[in-house]
């Protein structure tokens, strides 16, 4: 998924002009949180990161919780 992270975030940068680094800043931030929480993945049953990681049970020392 890194792969893919990687190509779409320079595709974003790539598309912009960025007056300082504080803006530039701004923008990967942003984008890598709607990546996280909002855009689906194919590995992850077309669910994002953040509800992939939420579906399953959390395990302490293998024990379910």
């Amino acid at each position: 998924m890194s792969e893919r992270f990687n190509g779409r975030i320079s595709e974003v940068v790539n598309q912009m002009r960025f007056a300082s680094r504080a803006e530039l800043k701004a923008t990967l931030q942003s984008y890598s949180k709607k990546y996280t929480q909002q855009i689906p993945q194919r590995a992850l049953n077309h669910l994002s990161q953040v509800k992939a990681l939420k579906s399953r049970p959390l395990k302490i020392h293998n024990q379910l919780i």
